[in-house]
């Protein structure tokens, strides 16, 4: 019998940052979302519209201040993606592709976590290679437009780098074979992955696969003990996270060129990458000068804060970017975690909660990815209580 893996954590007040791997043992709880102003309409997309409409859409840095007569709010369609088993365990997206497809984990029947790819409507398991004795679980990182998915998986030897495509599931090669065979998080429109892979000396190394085969990028320098390739674009830049004693930080790699990303005007830098556009912009997290959690869009000059909500702590993380510039991930608010989106255009937060009908159900705590279509992908608490994943459709 399949061992039982306990929910997904969610942050339970505005002092917490939302945890996002797949295998973590507690409860799930939040804050209900009451007295929160809903500014702008929307309806919650029909199952028969979902499953038609899945292919509608086709120097210095400074801390700048949001731009005045922002336009319209948007609003948004909030479409459930279930999980795999009975609609109250649990689902977390991580990325969403240009053609509407999801990619993620979540729960199945006996409670293992599995990689899933979800599109139109159904949710599909994708998998694991089953290691003997040990828990069993897969989860996927990415997707590209060719429907290529990268993760990781248990095989007989442990963890390994998972490549799923349509012929099925394949390993990558690690550095060693007694090595850490690390983890793949991203991967571009023609096949190339980055992630990490451990190295003899016990550090970790960013990592880019080609065709099946393993190049070892290194280190941004000899102070740094590890580092991490966080995302890929279709211009082969990479970019990522490097750590040397207590202090991380954010870099972009682009032919064998490392810059680290700048400090925010007032004090503080960028620290964790999430996500990079063909441009090479960068959004992620970053550490401001009291020490909070800030969430950054980095446009390869300047470095936006993209502040945070009010009402709760001094705190924001910023996951997913598309080509416009505009940005997805969480902020604290009085009312708990919520997930919200910032734009380039006009430097504003704003709470999806607000965006979405207010009759819904649903808490949205935080968005993980957006493409150029607009949709969003992200995690909440969904009208049933359950831990869910869900796409926003822009009407």
């Amino acid at each position: 019998m399949s061992p039982t893996i306990a929910p997904i954590r969610i942050a339970d007040g505005p002092d917490q940052e939302p945890r996002m791997p797949a295998l973590v043992k507690t409860a799930v709880t939040i804050a209900e979302p009451a007295g929160v102003p809903h500014l702008c309409r929307a309806v919650v997309l029909p199952l028969a519209l979902v499953l038609a409409g899945s292919d509608l859409a086709a120097g210095p840095a400074v801390a700048m201040p949001p731009l005045t007569d922002a336009p319209e709010r948007p609003f948004y369609f909030v479409v459930d993606l279930g999980d795999l088993a009975d609609g109250r365990a649990t689902s977390v997206p991580h990325a969403i592709s240009e053609d509407n497809a999801v990619v993620g984990a979540a729960a199945d029947m006996t409670g293992a976590t599995h990689a899933f790819y979800w599109k139109g409507g159904q949710m599909r398991d994708l998998g694991v290679l089953r290691l003997m004795g040990e828990p069993i679980y897969s989860q996927a990182e990415d997707i590209n437009e060719a429907g290529q998915i990268v993760g990781t998986t248990y095989t007989d030897e442990g963890p390994a780098v998972a490549l799923w495509d349509k012929s099925g599931i394949a390993l990558l090669p690690a550095l060693e074979p007694d090595a850490d065979p690390g983890q793949a998080h991203s991967i571009n429109a023609r096949g190339d992955i980055t992630g990490y892979v451990g190295r003899p000396d016990r550090k970790e190394s960013v990592a880019l696969w080609q065709g099946g085969r393993l190049v070892e990028i290194g280190l941004p320098g000899p102070q740094f003990d590890t580092a991490h390739g966080m995302v890929i674009n279709d211009a082969g830049q990479i970019a990522g996270q490097a750590a040397r004693h207590d202090e991380v930080r954010a870099f972009r790699y682009d032919a064998g060129v490392w810059t680290l990303l700048p400090e925010f005007s007032g004090g503080g830098y960028a620290s964790l990458v999430n996500d990079m556009n063909r441009s090479g912009e960068i959004v992620g997290k970053g550490i401001g000068e009291s020490g909070t959690d800030r969430g950054f869009f980095w446009d390869g000059a300047v470095l936006y804060d993209i502040g945070d909500l009010p009402g709760g702590k001094d705190m924001s993380h910023a996951f997913g970017l598309n080509d416009r510039g505009e940005v997805v991930g969480y902020s604290a608010a009085g009312n708990g975690n919520a997930a919200v989106l910032w734009t380039r255009a006009d430097r504003r937060l704003v709470d999806l909660n607000d965006c979405i009908d207010p009759e819904s159900g649903w808490h949205l705590v935080l968005a993980k990815d957006i493409n150029d279509n607009g949709w969003i992908t992200g995690y909440g608490i969904a009208p049933n209580g359950a831990t869910h994943g869900f796409a926003l459709i822009p009407e």
